[in-house]
């Protein structure tokens, strides 16, 4: 039991820095030119270890955008407890549209790069996940709010809309406070618009 706990831990520290080398190295070059052996070099860890946990770098980059998009879903069911007990539809979205906003103060490091004329793959794979987890709630909100037209066209109005906007707001310097407040605004105005239906 001893021995599979200090197993589990190792693991735990090897991905930990391995997850840390590659936030470096991103922060100040494309992600398309780091190298499983700059990973290795800045995780002080062996090629032998890092394919023992990942089975290339993109999986790696993988994982640490599912983590992201991990920790923006706690946050929006433990806001979903504090503010939207009745689980008012168009509350769940602006709780939903704060947790994806919130991954900027706890990642913004990774996320400035991820733009795509700064860092294409970096934004490519965010925009995926980011996406992918529109699609899914959705989905699930389906019955409460209809959408008039595709999930897959909705999410992407969604997600393309509203990161062109506040990446617009960041250019023009808007503090960030004001870009949640204006955001969540012109979400409410789309969510109460004919795109979707109660």
């Amino acid at each position: 039991m001893e021995h599979q706990e200090k197993t589990a831990r190792q693991t735990e520290s090897a991905e930990e820095r391995i997850n840390d080398a590659l936030v470096k190295l991103v922060r100040v070059k494309q992600f398309e030119h780091v190298t499983v052996t700059e990973i290795c070099r800045q995780a002080h860890t062996s090629r032998i270890t890092f394919y023992t946990h990942f089975a290339d770098k993109y999986a790696l980059l993988n994982k640490y955008f599912k983590s992201m998009t991990g920790a923006a879903a706690e946050t929006f069911f433990r806001t979903q407890k504090i503010n939207n007990i009745k689980n008012n539809p168009i509350q769940s979205w602006c709780n939903f549209l704060d947790a994806v906003l919130g991954l900027n103060n706890k990642y913004g490091d990774v996320l400035s790069r991820a733009e795509s004329g700064e860092d294409p793959y970096l934004y490519f794979c965010f925009h995926r996940e980011v996406l992918c987890s529109v699609k899914q709630f959705i989905k699930k909100n389906c019955g409460v709010l209809k959408p008039k037209y595709s999930v897959e066209q909705i999410s992407s109005l969604l997600c393309d809309g509203m990161w062109g906007f506040i990446d617009e707001s960041r250019a023009q310097h808007i503090p960030e406070t004001e870009i949640r407040r204006e955001a969540e605004d012109s979400l409410r105005i789309i969510l109460n618009s004919r795109l979707f239906a109660e």
